[in-house]
């Protein structure tokens, strides 16, 4: 394990209490902690994470997802679109989504289709896309009132809101 990821493991294994995780990398260290803790099941309800790693190193029925409501997806989802909507949507609790990348687009119809409990599902990218490619999402997205279009200017502000005075975007 690489020495980034042993001192957050570390961190984890003290802290045996964390509901909500913002860290871009955090990836590695969740699979690790995750195959390796014995009795220690973080009670993470929200996380703000590149989930790639995650989502194709567990499956999605894993207790680390158990608890989750609120996931935020950072980065672009690179390879295994089936992966990631398979694991979002089998997320059984589930109630906010949110990206800030725009090829997670394409997959918006499938998560307001398939997430039994989704309220939210929040595009964080001011980028648009190429206009073949959001003339055929923009009707369903447009017709969802769960679908919002967002743009936070501070993250690490707006995370920090969140986790102190319970109100974040």
């Amino acid at each position: 394990m690489k020495p980034a990821c042993l001192f957050e493991s570390i961190i984890v294994s003290v802290c045996t209490r964390v509901e909500n995780l913002w860290a871009v990398r955090a990836g590695a260290f969740l699979i690790h902690h995750a195959q390796n803790a014995v009795g220690v099941r973080l009670p993470l309800r929200q996380i703000y994470i590149n989930a790639m790693p995650l989502f194709h190193a567990l499956p999605p029925d894993h207790h680390i997802f158990s608890e989750l409501t609120h996931v935020e997806l950072i980065g672009p989802p690179s390879e295994g679109i089936d992966v990631i909507c398979s694991t979002i949507t089998r997320l059984p609790r589930l109630t906010h989504l949110a990206f800030n990348d725009e090829e997670f687009i394409p997959m918006c119809p499938h998560f307001l289709e398939n997430c039994a409990l989704l309220s939210v599902l929040v595009s964080l990218d001011g980028k648009p896309l190429p206009a073949s490619a959001f003339d055929q999402y923009e009707g369903v997205l447009a017709q969802d009132p769960r679908f919002v279009v967002m743009f936070p200017e501070n993250w690490a502000a707006d995370w920090w809101q969140g986790v102190y005075a319970g109100r974040d975007y």
